[in-house]
C-alpha cells in the first residue's frame, strides 16, 4: 500500500475509534482465562442462587472460598509444556551464504531473554511468552520489531507482544494479513498554565501494514516548545486529531508483508473460526462448575465439619458485689439493670473459657445421689457423607476436565496404564491434543526465521531451506510407563528396534537437564553390539559361535572401555566423524584382545595347609588331595578364540 494511503487509513481508524467485530468477546475471554488460571478474582464468578442468601452472606462466602482452578489449569498445561520442550525437534535453515546464515543464527540466539541469565533466543520465547499467551490470551499478537543500529551493524530483532485488548482492528485477504491497527494507553506529560508538568492518560496508535509501519504518539506541543524539542521532518510530522497533538513517525520495513502473527491456533466456533480459544477451552464448563462446588464445600467445612459440644451448665449467679455477695444475674444482665453481667459476658450461664477451667461439683453424702459425669458433656461429630460426596464430585470435575481436553487421565492417574496397549490408548489422546500446539510453534518459528533472513539481506528466503518439525511422538510418557512398556516388549518377544526406542526414551528422562550426559549416552550407544536385545538374548549370543570375539569382548568390557576413553581422549565425544570415533573404540578392544591372547586367566583351586585350619572338624581337609591346577589347565586346554579356560563336565 502506498504511504499516503496507509496514512489515510490510520487517520480514519483513529477518528472512528473502530474495533473489529469480535473485539469485546476476545477481551472478555482473555479476562476469564486469566482469572481461572491464576485463581485471582474467581470469587466474582460465584452466583447467588439461594434467595435466602443475603448480600452479606454472599460476600462472606466469597471470602471463605478457595478456588482450585489454578491447580486444574496447571495440570492441563503441563503436557503442552513438556511437548514443546522436546529435545528431538528438527531445526535447520540454509540460504546459500555462510555470512547470512551466521547473521540469521545470531538473530535466533539473541531474539529474547537476558544475557546475564543466559536465557536468550527464539526457543526461550516459545517456552515462556508464547506458552503464557497461548493459554491466557490466544488472540494476542507478536510483532517482530528491530532498531536500525547503523550500516555496519547487524540488525537485532525482538518480539513485541500485543494483547487482544490493544489489537483494535485487523484485516485478512486471501489468508494474508493486510494490516494490524494497535492502540496503547500511555502516560503523557502536559505543561500546565502555572508552569507545572502533569502526567495524564494519553494514546498511542500503530498501523502495521504490508509496506509501511506508522506510529501516532500523543505529545504536548507546549512542552516540546519549552524544551526545544523538534521533530525529524525526514520521517516525522506533527498532526492534530480529535483535539490532541500527535507526532507521526513513518517507517518502511521493506519486507513486503506485515511482520505480525496471531498466537492462537484453536479456532473459536462461536466466531466461525475468525478468532481463537485457548488449548483447554473444552474444559471451561468444568472449571466454572468447580468454583460453585468448591465454594459449597468450603462453606460446609467451615460451618459444620467440626465436633459439636453439648454440656449441662449452671445458671450464672452474677459477679461479686459489695461485701463479696454476687450482684445477681438475670439472663445475662445485672438484675434490675440493663448492664451486661461481667461474670458470664451476657450469656447467662457458667461455661469454660480456657483449658484451665474446671467444673466443680459438690460430693454428695449418698452414693445414689451422684451424677453420671458422662452425661454432663458430650461431643457429637457431624455426618460427613455430604462432605465425601462433595469431594468426590470435585475430583470428578478434575477428571472430566482432562477427558475433555486429552480424552485421557494419564496425568491424573499415571498408574492407570498397566499394559503397553493401555499406555498407547491413554497417550494417543494426549498426543492428539498437543500436536496442533507444537505445529503452531513450528509455523511461527519458520515465519520468524523467514523474517530474520530478509533482515539479513536474503532476497528470496523461500528459495532456501527452513525446517522446524516436532517429532510425531512428543515423548510424554513417565518412567513408570516406559518401564511397563519395556517389560511388555520383553515378555512378548517384541522386535529389538522397539526395545531400543523404549530404552532411548528412558535415557532421555534420566539425562533430562544434562545435555552433555545425554550426548555421551547417544554416542556410546552407537557402538553397543547388541542394541535392543534382551538379557536372555545377549546371554545366548555370548555363548554362540556365530558372534565374533570382537563383539563379545566389546560387550563384556563396554563400560570400562568408554570410561577409559573419557579419561584418555576427552575430545572423543566432540569428534565430527564417526569413523574417527570407531577407530578409537576398535583400538581399545584390540588392546584387550591382545591381553587375553597373551595368556589365559588361570583359576587357582589349591587349598594349602594354611587354609586347612578353616575346615570343619567333621570334614577335615586332606592335603594329599589338593587339586593340581597346572595339570587341570593342561588337560582341559584353552579355546584359542576366546582365551577362556574350558573344563569338561566328564572330567573330575
Amino acid at each position: 500500500m502506498e504511504k499516503d494511503l496507509a496514512f489515510q487509513l490510520g487517520n480514519k481508524l483513529i477518528s472512528s475509534q473502530r474495533k473489529h467485530l469480535h473485539y469485546d468477546r476476545v477481551v472478555k475471554m482473555a479476562e476469564r482465562y486469566t482469572k481461572l488460571i491464576t485463581g485471582e478474582g474467581c470469587g466474582s464468578m460465584l452466583i447467588r442462587y439461594n434467595p435466602r442468601e443475603s448480600a452479606e452472606a454472599m460476600e462472606q462466602r466469597e471470602r471463605i472460598t478457595q478456588v482450585i482452578t489454578s491447580a486444574m489449569a496447571e495440570s492441563l498445561m503441563t503436557p503442552f509444556d513438556r511437548a514443546a520442550r522436546s529435545n528431538k525437534v528438527k531445526k535447520r535453515f540454509e540460504f546459500g551464504d555462510s555470512k547470512k546464515n551466521e547473521a540469521v543464527q545470531n538473530m535466533i540466539r539473541n531474539f529474547y531473554g537476558s544475557k546475564l541469565k543466559d536465557t536468550r533466543g527464539l526457543d526461550e520465547w516459545f517456552n515462556t511468552r508464547f506458552k503464557h499467551l497461548s493459554f491466557f490470551d490466544p488472540n494476542a499478537w507478536v510483532v517482530t520489531e528491530w532498531e536500525n543500529l547503523g550500516k555496519d551493524k547487524e540488525v537485532e530483532p525482538y518480539p513485541y507482544d500485543i494483547p487482544a485488548r490493544d489489537a483494535w482492528d485487523f484485516l485478512y485477504k486471501r489468508n494474508e494479513l493486510r494490516y494490524l491497527f494497535v492502540h496503547k494507553d500511555i502516560t503523557v506529560e502536559y505543561l500546565q498554565d502555572n508552569g507545572d508538568v502533569k502526567e495524564v492518560d494519553g494514546d498511542k496508535y500503530v498501523l502495521y501494514e504490508e509496506d509501511n509501519t506508522i506510529v501516532w504518539c500523543e505529545v504536548c506541543v507546549k512542552l516540546m516548545q519549552r524544551d526545544g524539542i523538534v521533530i525529524d521532518e525526514s520521517y516525522q510530522q506533527l498532526l492534530q486529531e480529535g483535539g490532541k497533538n500527535f507526532i507521526v513517525s513513518f517507517y518502511t520495513p521493506n519486507l513486503g508483508y506485515a511482520a505480525a502473527v496471531r498466537i492462537g491456533y484453536k479456532e473459536d466456533g462461536a466466531t466461525n473460526g475468525e478468532t481463537y480459544v485457548n488449548p483447554f477451552h473444552a474444559a471451561m464448563p468444568f472449571f466454572l462448575k468447580s468454583i460453585k462446588a468448591v465454594s459449597e464445600q468450603d462453606l460446609s467445612m467451615t460451618q459444620h465439619a467440626f465436633p459439636q459440644k453439648l454440656q449441662y451448665v449452671e445458671k450464672c449467679e452474677g459477679a461479686p458485689g459489695t461485701g463479696g455477695k454476687p450482684k445477681g444475674c438475670h439472663q445475662g444482665y445485672v438484675r434490675g439493670t440493663t448492664d451486661k453481667c461481667t461474670a458470664c459476658d451476657g450469656k447467662g450461664y457458667k461455661y469454660h473459657t480456657t483449658a484451665q477451667d474446671v467444673i466443680l461439683l459438690p460430693m454428695p453424702e449418698n452414693k445414689a445421689d451422684m451424677i453420671d459425669l458422662n452425661g454432663m458433656l458430650v461431643y457429637k461429630s457431624p455426618d460427613i457423607d455430604l462432605l465425601k460426596f462433595q469431594q468426590e464430585y470435585i475430583d470428578g470435575l478434575k477428571e472430566q476436565a482432562h477427558l475433555a481436553v486429552f480424552n485421557s487421565q494419564m496425568f491424573l492417574q499415571p498408574a492407570i496404564a498397566k499394559t503397553a496397549t493401555e499406555i498407547e490408548y491413554n497417550t494417543e489422546g494426549v498426543y492428539t491434543a498437543v500436536r496442533p500446539y507444537t505445529a503452531q510453534i513450528s509455523t511461527i518459528a519458520k515465519i520468524q526465521v523467514y523474517t530474520f533472513a530478509r533482515l539479513a539481506g536474503v532476497a528470496k528466503p523461500e528459495d532456501g531451506e527452513i525446517v522446524h518439525i516436532y517429532p510425531a511422538d512428543p515423548k510424554l510418557k513417565t518412567m513408570g510407563m516406559l518401564l511397563a512398556e519395556l517389560k511388555t516388549a520383553n515378555d512378548s518377544g517384541g522386535p529389538s528396534f522397539l526395545r531400543d526406542n523404549i530404552n532411548s526414551d528412558i535415557a532421555a528422562i534420566v539425562y533430562e537437564g544434562d545435555p552433555i550426559g545425554y550426548m555421551k549416552y547417544n554416542i556410546s550407544r552407537r557402538f553397543f553390539p547388541f542394541t535392543g536385545k534382551s538379557s536372555d538374548e545377549i546371554t545366548m549370543l555370548m555363548a554362540s559361535e556365530f558372534v565374533s570375539k570382537f563383539n563379545k569382548v566389546l560387550y563384556a568390557n563396554f563400560e570400562n572401555i568408554f570410561a577409559e576413553i573419557n579419561l584418555e581422549t576427552p575430545q572423543f565425544w566432540y569428534l565430527n566423524s564417526i569413523n574417527k570415533q570407531w577407530e578409537i573404540v576398535r583400538a581399545k578392544v584390540d588392546e584387550i584382545m591382545k591381553e587375553i591372547d597373551a595368556g589365559a586367566p588361570v583359576i587357582n583351586f589349591n587349598i594349602t595347609k594354611d587354609t586347612a585350619s578353616t575346615a570343619d572338624d567333621n570334614n577335615p581337609v586332606d592335603t594329599e588331595d589338593t587339586i593340581d591346577t597346572d595339570q587341570l589347565n593342561q588337560d582341559a586346554g584353552t579355546d584359542d578364540q576366546s582365551g577362556v579356560v574350558i573344563i569338561s563336565k566328564n572330567e573330575e
